[in-house]
C-alpha cells in the first residue's frame, strides 16, 4: 500500500512539473515573438552591413535588447547569425553584456534548426548551468532568415515561477497522504475490533465457566476418578487459553508499537502542517500585495490606453484638417497658375499697346511737322495777300477785284493759321496723353512683372507647403498606425493582467481554502492523536487484565 502511495505521488509530481513547465515555456515563447516583432528590421540590416560596436545601429539594438533584459529580468538575451557554409552560430549583440565580442562562437544546434526551419524553437539544455534556450529567426521582406534573436532562461527561474503551484500540489499530496493514513487507521481499528471482540467473548465465557465450576465444586462432590478427569481437562483448557493469551499479548504489543509509530508520524505531520500554514499565510499576504499592485498597474495601463485613444482622435482630426489644407493649397495653386496666365496675357497686350502708342506718337510728330509746313505756307500766303492788297490799292479801279481776292486769301490764311494752331495744341495734348499712357503702361508692366515673380515665389512656397503637409499627413498616418498597434498591445496587456489578476484571486481563494482544509486536517489529526492515546490506554488495560486473569 505504501509503495502504491509513493508511486502515485511520484507520477503526480511528474505530471504537475511537466504541465507547469509547458505553461511558462509558452509564456516565454510569446515574449520572444513580441521581441522579434518590435525589432527595427531596417536598423538591423544597416548593422549587419557594418557590424561594429562604434556604429549607431549597434548602440540602438543594444539599448533595445537591454530594455527587455532589465524589464523582464532576462540576463542572457542576444542577437546572433548563422554561417550557412559551416552551420556555425556567431554572436552579434549581447543585450546584458556590452563587453561581449562580436563574432564569438555559440555552440548550439537549436539555433541552426530555428534558422533553417524559420520558426520559433525551444529546448532544455543540460550543461553546467541547465537552462531553457529560446530561438526566433529574424526574417527579411522576402521571408528569408537573416539572423536570430534568442535568450536563455535558467531552470531555477522556472522552478521559482512554479513555486506557488508546487506548494498547492504539495498540499494536495499531503492531503492525499493524510487520507490514506486515515483509511489505514480506520481499517486497522476495524481489524483490532474484530480481534478483540472474540477475546472478550472468550474471556467472559471462561470466567463464567470458572465460576460455574467453582460453585459446582462447592455444592457437589464428585468421585475422585471423575474429579481428576475434570481437573485434567480444565488444566489443558487453561494451558491452551494461556498460550492464546500470550500470543495475544505479543500481538497487542506489536499493535501498540505500530500505534506509537503512527502517533509519532501524526505529530510530525502536525508540525509540517503548522509550518505549511505559516508558509501559506505568507504566500497569501504576498498574493494580496501582488493583486493590489496588479490592480494599480491595470488602472495605469487603462489610463495610458485612454490617452492613446485621445491622441489617436486628435491625429484623425488633424489628418482631416490636413486633407482640407492640402486641397486648399492645391486649389490656390491652380488659381494662381490661372492668374499668372492672365497676367502673361495682359503683359503681352500691354506690349502691343506700347507699340501702338509709339506709332501714334510717331504719326503725331509727322502731323505736327506737316502743320508747321502748312503754317509757314499760310504765313507766306498771308504776306502775299497783303502785298496783293497793296498792289490792288495802287492799281485803283482796275485792282478792286484783285483786292477782293487778296482780302479773301488773307482771311483764308488767317483762318488756316487759327485752325493750324488749334490742331497743333490738340496734337500736343494727344502727344502728352500718349506719353502719359506709355509711362503708365510701363509702370503697370513693371508692376505685373513684380506681381508675376511674387506669384511664382508664392506658388513655389505653396508647393513646398503642399509637400510638407503631405509629409506631415503621412507621418501622422504612421503615428496613427503605431498608436493602433500600441492600443492593441495595451488591450492584450490589460487582458493578460486581468487574467493574471483573476488567476491570482483564484489562487488566493484556493490558498485560503487549502489553509482552512489544513486547519481542519490539523484538528482531525489531533482528534486521531487523542484516539491513538485512548486506544493505547485500552490496550494497556487489556494487557493488565490478561496478566491478572487466573483460574
Amino acid at each position: 500500500m505504501i509503495i502504491m502511495i509513493i508511486c502515485s505521488v511520484f507520477i503526480f509530481l511528474k505530471i504537475m512539473i511537466g504541465t507547469s513547465d509547458k505553461i511558462f515555456i509558452n509564456y516565454y515563447k510569446d515574449i520572444l515573438q513580441s521581441l522579434n516583432y518590435d525589432l527595427d528590421i531596417n536598423t538591423y540590416k544597416r548593422f549587419i552591413e557594418n557590424p561594429t560596436k562604434a556604429s549607431l545601429e549597434y548602440n540602438s539594438l543594444f539599448e533595445y535588447l537591454n530594455s527587455y533584459s532589465t524589464t523582464l529580468d532576462i540576463k542572457n538575451i542576444y542577437i546572433s547569425t548563422i554561417n550557412e557554409e559551416t552551420n556555425t552560430e556567431f554572436l552579434l549583440i549581447h543585450g546584458s553584456d556590452k563587453s561581449a565580442s562580436i563574432g564569438d562562437t555559440i555552440s548550439s544546434n537549436l539555433g541552426n534548426n530555428a534558422f533553417k526551419l524559420k520558426e520559433v524553437k525551444c529546448a532544455r539544455v543540460n550543461n553546467n548551468n541547465p537552462n531553457y534556450s529560446f530561438y526566433s529567426p529574424i526574417l527579411n521582406d522576402f521571408g528569408n532568415p537573416i539572423g536570430l534573436i534568442a535568450f536563455k532562461i535558467p531552470v531555477s527561474t522556472l522552478s521559482n515561477l512554479n513555486s506557488l503551484k508546487f506548494i498547492d500540489n504539495i498540499l494536495l499530496i499531503i492531503l492525499s497522504t493524510i487520507l490514506f493514513i486515515i483509511l489505514y487507521i480506520y481499517i486497522s481499528t476495524i481489524m483490532l475490533w474484530n480481534i478483540f471482540k472474540p477475546i472478550y467473548i472468550i474471556k467472559n465465557q471462561v470466567i463464567s465457566l470458572s465460576n460455574k465450576i467453582l460453585s459446582i465444586n462447592r455444592n457437589i462432590s464428585f468421585p475422585t476418578y471423575e474429579f481428576n478427569k475434570i481437573q485434567q481437562l480444565l488444566t489443558k483448557s487453561i494451558d491452551i487459553i494461556k498460550k492464546f493469551i500470550l500470543n495475544l499479548i505479543i500481538y497487542l504489543e506489536y499493535v501498540k508499537f505500530s500505534i506509537a509509530k503512527t502517533k509519532v508520524k501524526s505529530i510530525e505531520i502536525t508540525h509540517k502542517i503548522k509550518s505549511t500554514i505559516s508558509n501559506i499565510t505568507s504566500v497569501s499576504k504576498s498574493t494580496e500585495d501582488i493583486n493590489s499592485k496588479v490592480y494599480i498597474l491595470k488602472n495605469d495601463i487603462k489610463h495610458f490606453s485612454d490617452n492613446i485613444l485621445e491622441i489617436k482622435d486628435e491625429i484623425k482630426e488633424t489628418l482631416s484638417s490636413n486633407v482640407l489644407a492640402t486641397n486648399m493649397c492645391q486649389n490656390n495653386n491652380n488659381l494662381l497658375n490661372i492668374f499668372l496666365m492672365e497676367i502673361s496675357t495682359l503683359i503681352k497686350k500691354f506690349k502691343v499697346e506700347q507699340i501702338e502708342c509709339k506709332k501714334l506718337k510717331f504719326l503725331s510728330d509727322k502731323i505736327n511737322k506737316i502743320l508747321s509746313n502748312i503754317l509757314n505756307i499760310t504765313n507766306e500766303t498771308k504776306l502775299l495777300s497783303l502785298n496783293a492788297s497793296i498792289v490792288a490799292i495802287s492799281a485803283g479801279e482796275h485792282g478792286k477785284s484783285f483786292g477782293v481776292i487778296a482780302k479773301e486769301i488773307g482771311e483764308l490764311s488767317q483762318n488756316i493759321i487759327k485752325s493750324t494752331s488749334y490742331i497743333q495744341k490738340t496734337l500736343i495734348k494727344i502727344s502728352d496723353t500718349i506719353n502719359a499712357l506709355n509711362q503708365e503702361s510701363i509702370e503697370i508692366f513693371e508692376s505685373f512683372k513684380i506681381h508675376s515673380e511674387n506669384s511664382k515665389a508664392f506658388i513655389s512656397n505653396l508647393s513646398e507647403m503642399y509637400t510638407s503637409i503631405k509629409n506631415i499627413t503621412n507621418f501622422l498616418k504612421n503615428i496613427s498606425y503605431s498608436t493602433d498597434k500600441i492600443s492593441n498591445k495595451n488591450n492584450l496587456l490589460i487582458e493578460s493582467i486581468t487574467s493574471l489578476s483573476s488567476n491570482s484571486s483564484y489562487n488566493l481563494n484556493s490558498v485560503k481554502q487549502i489553509e482552512n482544509l489544513i486547519t481542519k486536517i490539523n484538528d482531525n489529526t489531533l482528534t486521531f492523536k487523542n484516539s491513538f492515546d485512548s486506544l493505547s490506554d485500552n490496550i494497556n488495560q487489556i494487557k493488565s487484565e490478561l496478566n491478572k486473569f487466573k483460574l
